[in-house]
C-alpha cells in the first residue's frame, strides 16, 4: 500500500512539474494552455493567460477586464475580481479591487483586507521590475588594455571606446580628421576583433543558448554572421536585411531587393520559420524534458478586417492558436 501511496506522489510531481511549461494558446481571441507540441491542456476561454509564474506558484487569468489566479493543477484559486495583475508581496498573494487590497496566503486563502488611501499614491500596487546590475568593463578599462596589446600599431591616432550597451564594445581611431571603426572587444570572451582589409566587424550579440557570440561582420558589399571563434553561421553574401538578435537572426534572401524581414532563423532550433507577424520577439524559455525551449511572441493581423491578436510561436516553428481571421 505504501508503494502504491509513493508513486501517486510521484505522478503527482511530475504532472505539476509540467503544469509549469505549458504555453497560452489563442483559439479566436480566446486563450488556454498547451503544451509545446501544441496538445491543450486548458481549453481557451480567457480574456488572457499568463505563462506560470513562479512568485504565484501559478497563472495569472483575465476575464472581462477582471484578474485571477490559477494554480499548477489549473484549477481557479483566486476567481476573476481584481483590477490589474495579482502580485506577489513577500509571504503574500494581493488583488487591487477598487480601493481594497485583498490579501492571500501562499495556500490561496484570504487573510486580511485592507482600503487604499486614496488621497495618497500608494506604491507597491504593480509587478517589481527586476533590473539585472551593469557588470563587466568600464570604456577605460577597455581602452588601457587595448593600448597595452596593440599600442605599438596605433601610436599616430587617437583613440576612442564606445559601449554598445554593456554588451560589447566599439573601437575606433581618429586620425586627420577622419573617424575610423578598428573593431570590437567582448567582455565576455575578454577578446578583441580586429578589422582588416577583409573583414569588418560590425556588431555583436551573446546568444544565451549557445553561450557564445554571434557577430555581424560585412565583407565587401556581402555581410554574414560568424562566433567569436571564427565559426560561419551565416555565410557572407548580398542580404538586402540581416539583423542578430539574442534568440533569432531576421533576414530577407539574397537577391531580393525589399529591405523588410523576410524570415526569422530561430539559434536554439536552428530552424527558419516565414515572416506573417506585424511584430516578433522572444518571449520566455520553457522545458520540453529538461531540455530548454524557447517560446516567441508575435503578432498577427489581418489588414481587410481590421484584426489582430497576440499569439506565441515555438522555437521549432509551431504555431500555438488557431485564428479564424488569419489567411
Amino acid at each position: 500500500m505504501r508503494l502504491t501511496v509513493f508513486f501517486i506522489m510521484i505522478g503527482s510531481a511530475l504532472s505539476n512539474a509540467s503544469a509549469q511549461d505549458l504555453i497560452p494558446y489563442n483559439k479566436n481571441e480566446k486563450f488556454g494552455l498547451c503544451d509545446i507540441h501544441g496538445k491543450i491542456k486548458l481549453e481557451p476561454q480567457y480574456n488572457d493567460i499568463s505563462f506560470f509564474k513562479p512568485k504565484l506558484n501559478g497563472y495569472s487569468i483575465e476575464k472581462d477586464g477582471k484578474f485571477g489566479l490559477m494554480n499548477q493543477a489549473l484549477q481557479t484559486v483566486i476567481s476573476p475580481l481584481a483590477d490589474q495583475p495579482i502580485f506577489g508581496s513577500g509571504e503574500h498573494l494581493i488583488a487591487k479591487s477598487g480601493n481594497e487590497l485583498i490579501y492571500y496566503d501562499k495556500n490561496y486563502k484570504e487573510t486580511q483586507r485592507r482600503q487604499l488611501n486614496t488621497s495618497a499614491k500608494e506604491s507597491g500596487l504593480v509587478y517589481p521590475a527586476d533590473y539585472p546590475q551593469q557588470s563587466g568593463y568600464s570604456r577605460e578599462e577597455v581602452l588601457k588594455m587595448f593600448k597595452e596589446k596593440f599600442g605599438n600599431k596605433y601610436k599616430a591616432v587617437e583613440l576612442n571606446v564606445v559601449s554598445a550597451n554593456n554588451t560589447y564594445f566599439h573601437i575606433e581611431s581618429f586620425s586627420e580628421g577622419k573617424r575610423k571603426s578598428e573593431g570590437l572587444f567582448l567582455p565576455k570572451t575578454k577578446t578583441f576583433m580586429l578589422n582588416d582589409g577583409q573583414i569588418s566587424y560590425q556588431s555583436a550579440v551573446w546568444i544565451p543558448s549557445k553561450k557564445c557570440y554571434y557577430i555581424k561582420i560585412k565583407q565587401g558589399n556581402d555581410k554574414g554572421v560568424i562566433t567569436h571563434d571564427g565559426k560561419t553561421v551565416f555565410e557572407s553574401k548580398q542580404y538586402s536585411y540581416l539583423a542578430v538578435m539574442p534568440n533569432y537572426i531576421a533576414y530577407t534572401e539574397p537577391g531580393t531587393t525589399t529591405g523588410t524581414i523576410a524570415f526569422y532563423y530561430m539559434i536554439s532550433s536552428g530552424k527558419s520559420i516565414e515572416n506573417e507577424f506585424s511584430s516578433f520577439r522572444y518571449s520566455t524559455t520553457v522545458s520540453d524534458q529538461g531540455k530548454e525551449f524557447e517560446v516567441f511572441s508575435a503578432v498577427v493581423e489581418n489588414p481587410d478586417l481590421h484584426k489582430s491578436a497576440q499569439v506565441f510561436i515555438g522555437e521549432n516553428g509551431m504555431k500555438y492558436y488557431d485564428l479564424d481571421f488569419v489567411k
